[in-house]
Protein backbone atom coordinates (compact mmCIF):
# COMPACT_ATOMS: atom_id res chain seq x y z
CA UNK A 1 0.00 0.00 0.00
CA UNK A 2 1.17 3.51 -0.81
CA UNK A 3 0.05 6.90 0.45
CA UNK A 4 -0.62 8.85 -2.74
CA UNK A 5 -1.18 12.60 -2.87
CA UNK A 6 -3.38 13.75 -5.75
CA UNK A 7 -3.40 17.45 -6.60
CA UNK A 8 -6.69 18.31 -8.29
CA UNK A 9 -7.99 15.03 -6.92
CA UNK A 10 -11.65 16.06 -7.05
CA UNK A 11 -11.47 16.88 -10.74
CA UNK A 12 -12.68 14.69 -13.57
CA UNK A 13 -9.62 12.47 -14.05
CA UNK A 14 -8.41 12.86 -10.47
CA UNK A 15 -11.63 11.58 -8.88
CA UNK A 16 -11.67 8.46 -11.06
CA UNK A 17 -8.02 7.85 -10.21
CA UNK A 18 -8.86 8.09 -6.50
CA UNK A 19 -11.28 5.17 -6.91
CA UNK A 20 -8.77 3.18 -8.95
CA UNK A 21 -6.12 3.64 -6.27
CA UNK A 22 -8.48 2.54 -3.50
CA UNK A 23 -9.51 -0.54 -5.48
CA UNK A 24 -5.83 -1.53 -5.66
CA UNK A 25 -5.27 -1.05 -1.93
CA UNK A 26 -3.61 2.38 -1.93
CA UNK A 27 -4.46 5.32 0.32
CA UNK A 28 -5.22 8.56 -1.56
CA UNK A 29 -4.90 12.05 -0.08
CA UNK A 30 -6.54 14.89 -2.01
CA UNK A 31 -5.54 18.53 -2.51
CA UNK A 32 -7.95 20.64 -4.57
CA UNK A 33 -8.76 24.36 -4.65
CA UNK A 34 -12.30 23.58 -5.95
CA UNK A 35 -11.88 25.98 -8.88
CA UNK A 36 -13.05 23.29 -11.28
CA UNK A 37 -14.64 20.78 -8.89
CA UNK A 38 -16.88 20.62 -5.83
CA UNK A 39 -17.39 18.85 -2.53
CA UNK A 40 -20.24 16.74 -3.93
CA UNK A 41 -17.54 14.70 -5.62
CA UNK A 42 -15.84 14.03 -2.28
CA UNK A 43 -19.11 12.69 -0.88
CA UNK A 44 -19.63 10.55 -3.98
CA UNK A 45 -16.12 9.10 -3.61
CA UNK A 46 -16.90 8.20 0.00
CA UNK A 47 -20.25 6.64 -0.97
CA UNK A 48 -18.62 4.55 -3.70
CA UNK A 49 -15.50 3.48 -1.79
CA UNK A 50 -16.72 3.52 1.84
CA UNK A 51 -13.37 5.11 2.66
CA UNK A 52 -12.78 8.41 4.48
CA UNK A 53 -10.35 10.21 2.17
CA UNK A 54 -8.23 13.01 3.64
CA UNK A 55 -9.06 16.22 1.77
CA UNK A 56 -7.48 19.67 1.90
CA UNK A 57 -8.90 22.72 0.12
CA UNK A 58 -5.56 24.17 -0.93
CA UNK A 59 -4.15 25.88 -3.99
CA UNK A 60 -0.83 24.38 -5.08
CA UNK A 61 0.58 27.91 -5.37
CA UNK A 62 0.31 28.08 -1.57
CA UNK A 63 3.60 26.29 -0.93
CA UNK A 64 3.37 26.54 2.86
CA UNK A 65 -0.09 24.95 2.96
CA UNK A 66 1.08 22.13 0.69
CA UNK A 67 4.12 21.69 2.91
CA UNK A 68 1.85 21.18 5.92
CA UNK A 69 -0.02 18.38 4.13
CA UNK A 70 3.27 16.60 3.48
CA UNK A 71 4.23 17.03 7.13
CA UNK A 72 0.95 15.42 8.20
CA UNK A 73 1.17 12.35 5.95
CA UNK A 74 3.89 9.89 5.00
CA UNK A 75 3.50 10.41 1.25
CA UNK A 76 5.38 8.15 -1.17
CA UNK A 77 3.87 9.20 -4.51
CA UNK A 78 2.44 12.41 -5.97
CA UNK A 79 0.05 12.46 -8.93
CA UNK A 80 -0.22 15.99 -10.25
CA UNK A 81 -3.55 16.79 -11.94
CA UNK A 82 -4.09 20.37 -10.79
CA UNK A 83 -4.01 22.53 -13.92
CA UNK A 84 -6.14 24.84 -16.01
CA UNK A 85 -7.03 23.04 -19.23
CA UNK A 86 -9.16 25.04 -21.68
CA UNK A 87 -7.44 25.80 -24.99
CA UNK A 88 -9.65 28.81 -25.90
CA UNK A 89 -9.46 30.17 -22.36
CA UNK A 90 -5.67 29.90 -22.41
CA UNK A 91 -5.57 32.00 -25.55
CA UNK A 92 -7.67 34.69 -23.87
CA UNK A 93 -5.96 34.55 -20.47
CA UNK A 94 -2.44 33.15 -20.96
CA UNK A 95 -1.00 34.66 -17.76
CA UNK A 96 -3.43 32.63 -15.65
CA UNK A 97 -2.18 29.48 -17.33
CA UNK A 98 1.47 30.37 -16.90
CA UNK A 99 0.92 31.07 -13.22
CA UNK A 100 -1.20 28.04 -12.35
CA UNK A 101 0.29 25.38 -14.62
CA UNK A 102 3.96 26.37 -14.63
CA UNK A 103 4.52 28.12 -11.33
CA UNK A 104 2.17 25.70 -9.59
CA UNK A 105 4.32 22.76 -10.68
CA UNK A 106 7.50 24.58 -9.62
CA UNK A 107 5.98 25.22 -6.19
CA UNK A 108 4.94 21.59 -5.82
CA UNK A 109 8.36 20.27 -6.82
CA UNK A 110 10.06 22.32 -4.09
CA UNK A 111 8.03 20.36 -1.54
CA UNK A 112 8.59 17.04 -3.34
CA UNK A 113 12.34 17.69 -3.21
CA UNK A 114 12.29 18.54 0.50
CA UNK A 115 10.33 15.43 1.50
CA UNK A 116 12.21 13.00 -0.76
CA UNK A 117 9.11 11.64 -2.48
CA UNK A 118 9.74 8.33 -4.24
CA UNK A 119 7.70 8.84 -7.42
CA UNK A 120 5.92 11.60 -9.32
CA UNK A 121 3.28 11.16 -12.04
CA UNK A 122 2.57 14.15 -14.25
CA UNK A 123 -0.65 14.87 -16.10
CA UNK A 124 0.62 15.90 -19.52
CA UNK A 125 -1.20 16.19 -22.84
CA UNK A 126 -1.13 15.14 -26.47
CA UNK A 127 -1.54 18.85 -27.22
CA UNK A 128 2.25 19.17 -27.01
CA UNK A 129 2.78 17.25 -30.25
CA UNK A 130 3.55 19.29 -33.35
CA UNK A 131 0.73 19.32 -35.90
CA UNK A 132 3.18 18.39 -38.69
CA UNK A 133 3.80 14.90 -37.24
CA UNK A 134 2.63 11.75 -38.99
CA UNK A 135 -0.07 9.85 -37.15
CA UNK A 136 -0.39 7.80 -35.02
CA UNK A 137 1.96 9.65 -32.69
CA UNK A 138 4.69 7.83 -30.83
CA UNK A 139 6.38 9.28 -27.77
CA UNK A 140 9.37 10.20 -29.97
CA UNK A 141 7.31 12.46 -32.26
CA UNK A 142 8.26 16.12 -32.67
CA UNK A 143 6.96 18.35 -29.89
CA UNK A 144 5.43 21.79 -30.31
CA UNK A 145 2.44 23.86 -29.33
CA UNK A 146 -0.32 25.98 -30.88
CA UNK A 147 -1.77 27.58 -27.74
CA UNK A 148 -0.70 28.69 -24.24
CA UNK A 149 -2.27 25.63 -22.58
CA UNK A 150 -0.08 23.28 -24.63
CA UNK A 151 2.93 25.49 -23.96
CA UNK A 152 2.43 25.14 -20.20
CA UNK A 153 2.28 21.36 -20.47
CA UNK A 154 5.44 21.32 -22.55
CA UNK A 155 7.14 23.56 -20.00
CA UNK A 156 6.03 21.14 -17.30
CA UNK A 157 7.73 18.26 -19.08
CA UNK A 158 10.92 20.29 -19.53
CA UNK A 159 10.86 21.24 -15.87
CA UNK A 160 10.54 17.59 -14.85
CA UNK A 161 13.41 16.59 -17.16
CA UNK A 162 15.66 19.14 -15.46
CA UNK A 163 14.38 18.18 -12.00
CA UNK A 164 15.22 14.52 -12.60
CA UNK A 165 18.78 15.35 -13.70
CA UNK A 166 19.38 16.80 -10.25
CA UNK A 167 17.12 14.46 -8.26
CA UNK A 168 17.36 11.00 -9.86
CA UNK A 169 16.01 9.43 -6.67
CA UNK A 170 12.52 10.69 -7.64
CA UNK A 171 11.10 8.37 -10.29
CA UNK A 172 8.95 10.23 -12.82
CA UNK A 173 6.26 9.29 -15.33
CA UNK A 174 4.87 11.84 -17.80
CA UNK A 175 1.53 10.63 -19.14
CA UNK A 176 0.41 12.30 -22.35
CA UNK A 177 -3.37 12.07 -22.38
CA UNK A 178 -5.42 12.07 -25.49
CA UNK A 179 -9.18 12.72 -25.07
CA UNK A 180 -10.82 11.21 -21.96
CA UNK A 181 -14.56 10.50 -22.18
CA UNK A 182 -17.15 8.64 -20.14
CA UNK A 183 -17.61 8.48 -16.40
CA UNK A 184 -17.94 5.98 -13.58
CA UNK A 185 -20.87 3.68 -14.47
CA UNK A 186 -22.64 4.64 -11.23
CA UNK A 187 -23.19 8.12 -12.64
CA UNK A 188 -22.08 9.61 -9.30
CA UNK A 189 -18.82 11.15 -10.50
CA UNK A 190 -18.00 12.61 -13.87
CA UNK A 191 -17.01 15.64 -15.86
CA UNK A 192 -19.46 18.44 -14.99
CA UNK A 193 -17.59 21.00 -17.04
CA UNK A 194 -18.77 24.59 -16.71
CA UNK A 195 -20.41 27.32 -18.73
CA UNK A 196 -16.96 27.84 -20.29
CA UNK A 197 -16.28 24.13 -20.95
CA UNK A 198 -14.79 23.44 -24.37
CA UNK A 199 -14.25 19.68 -24.18
CA UNK A 200 -16.82 17.74 -26.10
CA UNK A 201 -18.89 15.86 -23.52
CA UNK A 202 -19.74 18.82 -21.23
CA UNK A 203 -20.71 20.71 -24.38
CA UNK A 204 -23.08 17.88 -25.28
CA UNK A 205 -24.55 17.97 -21.76
CA UNK A 206 -25.11 21.70 -22.07
CA UNK A 207 -26.90 21.31 -25.41
CA UNK A 208 -29.14 18.55 -24.06
CA UNK A 209 -30.03 20.46 -20.90
CA UNK A 210 -30.79 23.73 -22.67
CA UNK A 211 -32.10 22.26 -25.93
CA UNK A 212 -29.38 24.10 -27.78
CA UNK A 213 -27.65 23.37 -31.05
CA UNK A 214 -24.45 21.34 -30.81
CA UNK A 215 -21.65 22.78 -32.91
CA UNK A 216 -19.09 20.61 -34.66
CA UNK A 217 -16.07 22.84 -35.12
CA UNK A 218 -14.50 22.12 -38.49
CA UNK A 219 -16.15 20.41 -41.45
CA UNK A 220 -13.54 20.69 -44.19
CA UNK A 221 -10.50 19.11 -42.62
CA UNK A 222 -8.66 16.64 -44.84
CA UNK A 223 -10.31 13.67 -43.14
CA UNK A 224 -12.80 11.10 -44.37
CA UNK A 225 -15.90 12.94 -43.11
CA UNK A 226 -14.38 16.43 -42.85
CA UNK A 227 -14.48 16.60 -39.05
CA UNK A 228 -11.49 16.46 -36.71
CA UNK A 229 -10.01 13.11 -35.75
CA UNK A 230 -9.26 12.38 -32.11
CA UNK A 231 -8.20 9.50 -29.89
CA UNK A 232 -10.92 9.11 -27.24
CA UNK A 233 -10.28 7.02 -24.14
CA UNK A 234 -12.57 6.06 -21.28
CA UNK A 235 -11.62 7.98 -18.15
CA UNK A 236 -11.59 4.76 -16.10
CA UNK A 237 -8.95 3.29 -18.42
CA UNK A 238 -6.96 6.49 -18.02
CA UNK A 239 -7.31 6.32 -14.24
CA UNK A 240 -6.10 2.71 -14.20
CA UNK A 241 -3.01 3.75 -16.17
CA UNK A 242 -2.00 6.00 -13.25
CA UNK A 243 -2.47 3.21 -10.71
CA UNK A 244 -0.38 0.78 -12.75
CA UNK A 245 2.30 3.42 -13.07
CA UNK A 246 3.01 3.20 -9.32
CA UNK A 247 4.27 -0.37 -9.65
CA UNK A 248 6.02 0.39 -12.92
CA UNK A 249 8.07 3.21 -11.41
CA UNK A 250 8.98 1.07 -8.42
CA UNK A 251 10.42 -1.62 -10.71
CA UNK A 252 11.72 0.63 -13.51
CA UNK A 253 13.53 3.63 -12.03
CA UNK A 254 14.07 6.64 -14.25
CA UNK A 255 12.02 9.26 -16.05
CA UNK A 256 9.49 7.86 -18.51
CA UNK A 257 7.03 9.19 -21.06
CA UNK A 258 3.87 7.36 -22.15
CA UNK A 259 1.01 8.10 -24.49
CA UNK A 260 -2.32 7.06 -23.01
CA UNK A 261 -4.99 6.55 -25.66
CA UNK A 262 -6.93 3.89 -27.53
CA UNK A 263 -4.48 4.05 -30.41
CA UNK A 264 -6.90 4.74 -33.24
CA UNK A 265 -8.70 7.77 -34.63
CA UNK A 266 -12.40 8.54 -34.15
CA UNK A 267 -14.01 11.49 -35.89
CA UNK A 268 -16.14 14.02 -34.04
CA UNK A 269 -19.07 13.16 -36.31
CA UNK A 270 -18.65 9.46 -35.50
CA UNK A 271 -18.67 10.23 -31.78
CA UNK A 272 -21.87 12.28 -32.08
CA UNK A 273 -23.54 9.55 -34.12
CA UNK A 274 -22.57 6.88 -31.56
CA UNK A 275 -23.72 9.02 -28.62
CA UNK A 276 -27.14 9.48 -30.20
CA UNK A 277 -27.50 5.80 -31.12
CA UNK A 278 -26.52 4.19 -27.81
CA UNK A 279 -28.53 6.66 -25.73
CA UNK A 280 -31.56 7.03 -28.02
CA UNK A 281 -31.31 10.81 -28.09
CA UNK A 282 -31.16 13.32 -30.91
CA UNK A 283 -28.95 16.39 -31.04
CA UNK A 284 -29.51 19.39 -33.27
CA UNK A 285 -26.10 19.54 -34.95
CA UNK A 286 -24.57 22.55 -36.66
CA UNK A 287 -21.31 22.67 -38.59
CA UNK A 288 -19.09 25.64 -37.65
CA UNK A 289 -15.60 26.92 -38.52
CA UNK A 290 -12.62 25.39 -36.66
CA UNK A 291 -11.63 26.88 -33.31
CA UNK A 292 -8.32 28.66 -33.00
CA UNK A 293 -5.60 26.33 -31.71
CA UNK A 294 -7.35 23.05 -32.57
CA UNK A 295 -5.46 20.35 -34.47
CA UNK A 296 -7.24 18.63 -37.37
CA UNK A 297 -5.87 15.19 -36.47
CA UNK A 298 -4.43 13.79 -33.26
CA UNK A 299 -4.31 10.13 -32.24
CA UNK A 300 -1.89 7.92 -30.39
CA UNK A 301 0.49 5.12 -30.88
CA UNK A 302 -0.08 3.55 -27.45
CA UNK A 303 2.07 0.45 -27.91
CA UNK A 304 4.71 1.57 -25.42
CA UNK A 305 2.45 1.71 -22.36
CA UNK A 306 0.76 -1.53 -23.37
CA UNK A 307 4.05 -3.42 -23.67
CA UNK A 308 5.84 -1.87 -20.67
CA UNK A 309 2.95 -2.25 -18.23
CA UNK A 310 -0.10 -4.50 -17.88
CA UNK A 311 -2.33 -1.65 -19.09
CA UNK A 312 -4.89 -2.25 -21.81
CA UNK A 313 -8.00 -0.15 -22.40
CA UNK A 314 -11.19 -2.07 -21.56
CA UNK A 315 -13.86 0.33 -22.82
CA UNK A 316 -14.90 1.20 -26.37
CA UNK A 317 -16.61 4.31 -27.76
CA UNK A 318 -20.11 2.96 -27.10
CA UNK A 319 -19.29 2.45 -23.42
CA UNK A 320 -17.78 5.93 -23.19
CA UNK A 321 -20.95 7.46 -24.61
CA UNK A 322 -23.26 5.31 -22.48
CA UNK A 323 -21.44 6.09 -19.21
CA UNK A 324 -21.31 9.77 -20.09
CA UNK A 325 -25.07 9.85 -20.56
CA UNK A 326 -25.66 7.99 -17.28
CA UNK A 327 -23.80 10.76 -15.45
CA UNK A 328 -25.75 13.43 -17.30
CA UNK A 329 -29.10 11.86 -16.40
CA UNK A 330 -28.04 11.40 -12.78
CA UNK A 331 -27.07 15.09 -12.61
CA UNK A 332 -30.49 16.37 -13.63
Amino acid sequence: MRNVLLTGGLGYIGSHTVLSLIEQGHAPIIIDNLSNSNLHTLKALHDLSKVDIPFYQIDILNTQAVEEVFQGHDIQTVIHFAALKSVPDSIKQPLNYYQNNIDGLRSLLTVVKKHQIQSFIFSSSAAIYDAANAFPLSEEATLGYTNPYAFTKLCGEWMLNDFFLNHPNVQIAKLRYFNPLGNHPSGLIGDPGSTKATNIMPMIYKCLANQQTFEIYGNDYKTEDGSALRDYIHVQDLADAHTLMLNYLENSPGIHTFNVGLGHAISVKQLIKTFQQVNSVELDVKLSPPREGDLPVCFANAIKIMTHTRWNPKHDLSQMCRDAFTYYMNSL
